[in-house]
């Protein structure tokens, strides 16, 4: 599979990337620095990487379009993100940015699918009365992530407003600096009963072979390590 990444430096994207190359896809890293991805990733021959800006719409276009030179892309995993200090809209912005270079090679053919990151609070909770209410809308959901799910939010409306386009948006807990271990559980759209929280390297894997699945287009992913008695 021909995949191009955004977010490749953080949490989540640095287990992403390592798991792609080590299952043999063709990857562009689209990042701000190269320097700041792994050396011994910068070493794969199936690595490609373009520096940019997330925010910098011809920067994307670049991005999105280098296919032209290494093949057209199967998948986009974003995984980009700005924490809980909520200063650039970051998610939002550069997701809409994404959508609209889309859009704007749609006449080249089938669009790639688009794997993104939101996080937990998208995700639906049966509270005994209406079992569609999102986690993020209920009194229990914590203050401190708000502003965040908030950024998530638009970003799921922007998906289910796009034609013709593959998409899955992962909502993970809080997402530890742990190797897989295979050991966790999804769900569509809900919470799955495990801990609220996931390995990175779980994450890493589930995402990874949902692209050859494709169990979850269209849906919402929960996950989340299984519960040990």
């Amino acid at each position: 599979m021909r995949v191009l990444t955004f977010g490749s430096k953080g949490l989540a994207g640095r287990y992403i990337l390592s798991e792609l190359l080590k299952k043999g896809n063709q990857v562009t890293a689209f990042v701000r620095n190269r320097d700041r991805i792994d050396s011994t990733l910068l070493n794969s021959s199936n690595l490609t990487v373009i520096e940019g800006d997330i925010l910098t719409k011809n920067d994307l276009e670049r991005a999105v379009t280098s296919w032209a030179t290494h093949g057209k892309f199967d998948v986009v995993i974003s995984s980009i993100n700005e924490g809980l200090d909520i200063k650039l809209n970051l998610q939002s912005k550069g997701t809409r940015f994404i959508l609209e270079v889309f859009n704007a090679i749609a006449d080249t053919g089938k669009k790639p699918r688009f794997m993104i990151f939101a996080g937990a609070g998208m995700l639906d909770v049966n509270n005994g009365e209406n079992p569609k209410q999102l986690w993020k809308h209920t009194a229990e959901y914590p203050a401190m992530y708000r502003a965040v799910s908030d950024e998530h939010e638009i970003i799921y409306n922007m998906l289910q407003q796009e034609k013709d386009l593959e998409w899955t948006l992962l909502c993970p807990p809080n997402i530890t600096d742990e190797s897989a271990d295979g050991k966790f559980i999804v769900s569509k759209n809900s919470f799955p009963r495990g801990k609220r929280d996931i390995k990175a390297g779980n994450l890493a894997q589930f995402i990874v072979d949902e692209i050859t699945a494709r169990q979850f287009i269209h849906q919402r992913v929960g996950i989340g390590n299984i519960e040990e008695n």
